[in-house]
Formats: C-alpha cells, sequence, structure tokens
C-alpha cells in the first residue's frame, strides 16, 4: 500500500514501527475568511498522538493549471485533522490534493511514506458510534428543538457532522444549534454521526423538554352584576412580554377577548378589568361589557406552554359563578324608532331612586349593523308617579343633563334631547314609557314596558 524504509535493515527497524494513515484530505469553505481550507486527517493505528515531528509533502493542483508543491510540518503531540494549506480561490471543485508524501524524523527523505489516492481509500476506517466522540442532547421547547453536544475524552469534532430531522449539523462550529419545527422532518428520525464519509446510527440519544414556570389564572370571586370582573394571570415565562390576550366567556354565550397588561415589568403578572352589567341576556361579543345575572358561570381558559417539568399541560380554565340577583326576568316589550330606523328593545337596565323622585331608564339593543343606547331620567319635585315628563315643566320634567341618545357605543358622541315628552305610567309592577322626544338629528318614539328592578 505504501513503502516505509525497506532497503536498509537499521532504518526499516526504525520506520516501520508506525504505520501511518492518511484517512481523508477534506477540503472545507470558511465563510468568515472567505478561504478554503485543506485538512488533512492523519492516524496512527492505535489512534495515539504523535510522538515526533513529520513532514508533510503534497502538491496541490488547480484545474486548468500547473501543480503547486508545498511543504507542512506537523509538530509532535499535534492532534489530527491537520490545516495543511489555505487558498482564496472560489470554487473547491477546482482545487485537488495530488500526493502526499510523510517523512518521519527516523527516515530518510529519500525513503518518505507515500500516499495516493488508492492508498487513501484503502486507509480509510469504517466509523463506530460505540465510541465514545460525543455527547449530543436535544432539547424541545415548543415549537423549537435545540441540540447541544460536547466532545469526549479530548475528542477533536472537526470533520465531524450531526444527521437528524433531514438537517445536518457541523460540529466543528459552536456547542449548540437551533431549528424552527418547520425547518425540520421529524419522520426522518435515525440520528447519525458522519465522519470522512463515513457513518453511523447513534443507539443512545439524551431527548429531554425544556423547563418552565406553571402559570395560574384567577378571576374575581365573588361577583355580582354591575362589579367589574378582574382577571390576574401569573406566569413566570411570560416575564418582560408586557401583555397578554385572553378571551372571556360566560354560559349566556358572550364572548369578550381582552388583553391583561404587566403590573409591573419582568413581573410575569398580568390583569385586566371588564365592567359587567346586569342582565339576563347576553350582550354583543367585543362590546367591552360583560352581561351577567346570579349563577351565570364567566370562564376563562390559559395555554400553559410549559410548566414547572417543562411540559405542555392541558389548559388552564378557571371559573366563577355569578353570585347576587338575578336581572328581570320578564321581557322588555315594545321598540322605539330614531332617524327612520326601528330598533326592537332587548335589554333594559334600570337605576331608581323614589325617595329622590328620580327614574333613569338605560335602553340598549344590538342588531346585525348597530348598537343603540338611550338614557331617560325623569324627575318630579314629589313622589315618582304616573305622569307626563315634559321640557320645560316645573313638576313633571325631563332632565337634559342626564339624558341623551348614543349610536355604535361612542360614548364621547351622545347627541341630548331638546325637546318633547316622555308619558310614564306605574302600575303595580312594571312601568310604561311612551316616548317623543327629539335631538338635533332627529326623534326618538316608541313604546317601552319593563318590570320593576327587584
Amino acid at each position: 500500500m505504501w513503502t516505509s524504509c525497506v532497503d536498509d535493515e537499521d532504518i526499516d527497524a526504525n520506520c516501520s514501527q508506525i504505520d501511518y494513515k492518511v484517512t481523508k484530505v477534506t477540503i472545507s469553505r470558511n465563510y468568515m475568511a472567505s478561504i478554503y481550507e485543506v485538512y488533512l486527517n492523519l492516524s496512527t493505528p492505535d489512534g495515539k498522538p504523535f510522538t515526533e515531528n513529520l513532514t508533510i509533502n503534497f502538491d496541490v493542483a488547480r484545474r486548468g493549471s500547473s501543480n503547486d508543491s508545498e511543504t507542512v510540518v506537523i509538530k509532535a503531540g499535534d492532534a489530527s485533522p491537520y490545516l495543511i494549506y489555505e487558498d482564496e480561490g472560489m470554487d473547491a471543485d477546482l482545487l485537488y490534493v495530488r500526493e502526499i508524501e510523510i517523512i518521519t524524523e527516523d527516515c530518510p527523505e529519500s525513503e518518505a511514506i507515500v500516499k495516493d489516492n488508492d492508498d487513501i481509500n484503502a486507509d480509510t476506517e469504517e466509523l463506530s458510534c460505540d465510541a465514545e466522540i460525543v455527547d449530543i442532547k436535544e432539547i424541545r421547547c415548543g415549537d423549537e428543538y435545540t441540540f447541544e453536544w460536547s466532545a469526549l475524552n479530548g475528542e477533536s469534532l472537526n470533520g465531524y457532522t450531526f444527521s437528524v430531522y433531514g438537517v445536518e449539523i457541523n460540529l466543528n462550529t459552536g456547542n449548540s444549534a437551533t431549528y424552527k419545527l418547520s425547518e425540520l422532518n421529524l419522520n426522518q428520525t435515525s440520528r447519525n454521526l458522519i465522519f470522512e464519509g463515513n457513518s453511523c446510527e447513534l443507539s443512545s440519544f439524551n431527548v429531554s423538554n425544556c423547563t418552565g414556570t406553571t402559570g395560574t389564572l384567577t378571576l374575581t370571586d365573588p361577583i355580582e352584576g354591575g362589579d367589574n370582573l378582574t382577571v390576574t394571570l401569573a406566569d413566570a415565562d411570560l416575564a418582560g412580554s408586557g401583555s397578554y390576550q385572553l378571551t372571556i366567556t360566560t354560559s349566556l354565550g358572550e364572548t369578550e377577548s381582552v388583553t391583561l397588561s404587566e403590573t409591573e415589568a419582568q413581573s410575569g403578572i398580568f390583569e385586566y378589568s371588564i365592567p359587567t352589567i346586569l342582565s339576563a341576556t347576553k350582550g354583543a361579543n367585543g362590546d367591552g361589557f360583560l352581561h351577567i345575572e346570579k349563577d351565570v358561570i364567566v370562564s376563562v381558559t390559559y395555554d400553559d406552554e410549559f410548566d414547572n417539568e417543562g411540559n405542555n399541560p392541558e389548559p388552564i380554565t378557571s371559573t366563577v359563578i355569578v353570585g347576587g340577583e338575578l336581572a328581570p326576568t320578564e321581557p322588555v316589550v315594545g321598540e322605539v324608532t330614531y332617524k327612520g330606523v326601528t330598533y326592537t328593545l332587548d335589554d333594559v337596565v334600570y337605576l331608581d331612586d323614589p325617595e329622590e323622585g328620580l327614574i333613569t331608564f338605560y335602553l340598549k339593543n344590538n342588531t346585525e349593523s348597530q348598537e343603540f343606547y338611550a338614557a331617560i331620567s325623569l324627575e318630579s319635585s314629589t313622589t315618582l308617579s304616573s305622569g307626563t315628563y315634559t321640557f320645560g315643566a316645573q313638576d313633571f320634567f325631563v332632565n337634559t343633563e342626564l339624558s341623551d341618545i348614543n349610536l355604535e357605543n361612542q360614548v364621547d358622541t351622545a347627541v341630548p334631547f331638546t325637546s318633547g315628552s316622555v308619558e310614564l305610567t306605574v302600575g303595580t309592577d312594571r312601568y310604561t314609557l311612551v316616548i317623543n322626544l327629539s335631538t338635533a338629528e332627529g326623534t326618538l318614539t316608541g313604546t317601552v314596558e319593563a318590570a320593576f328592578p327587584e
């Protein structure tokens, strides 16, 4: 396979004790330095470091040009592979190492060990994954997979690559690599170590999940219709994110998407408060209010990505059962018209103070196209009773400062009433209002009937 000092017995005794093997010549691109590097993988049969200096002569050939002769000295104790040549060319396919001579300290140059391509191919040995070469760990964090590696027993990882999930990782670059799940093919489950064109499959592999913090989710409890509902989320994994979005649902079928704000920077604690309205029917989704009454169930769900053990647990759902009172069970009767549009009222909220002679009706209607609100405040110098309440009257009148009409829930653009009247009939258990009020933009007319608040 090669010649090593065979003519002289004394020289042969010194030269033949170690058979040097050129296991591979690797040409790789150094992108940082914009050069190609030629590495020589050289070994002894026992795999021990060299105990003498070696002189390496070799020829570098480029396609279409003459050969250049080069010489490098590998010092005793150096580890393979060795950087023997650097080239500023732009194409590795145009670069060849033709012939390698190994000259030892004990052998004359005329008896150099000569290695051609056939010898190099014959020297190449099969890679064994049973050898303790490298420790590789796979850490799974949500949609990211991180691979960490370290050399074992002082091994050099030059020239080693690791193939897994359809990607090849150069183990000579850094000590970790992170990939998005979208970059990986999880169907390719074999984990192969590759060196000098040979590969073997790793039989043991360390796979783990990254650790995290189990989140907690709480709601205001107890709560009644008219109270603010506060949602509190605590998860150290979210520290510094500033905000987090959750969805509130009720057993009446209402849904509100809310954005919780981090209470302090890096605290991992997030809060949001939403006002509630006492109502037996659901409100419009996304209107910024929750319509609740006694026994309504309010729920919020949080999908915690990592718990204390680094697992992805089942979503956390926090619920609260509303206490307090039921909203009026009898429906509102009647409809109103404003600016040519008719609204069928499906909800009513009233605040009254009979001792002050004051009653306020807050009417709301939801349609597919528009939301409608009307606040009508009636006052009397005596106890509230049946009668016609008009603008400018001395006794029964509509309070212009507290009464207005609002479309699309735009509080800042509410339009006040300017004239008209409201005829109030107080029954044994119900109110009836015949409304005929005007704003600068149109007239509100219609009849509304609703039960007394409990």
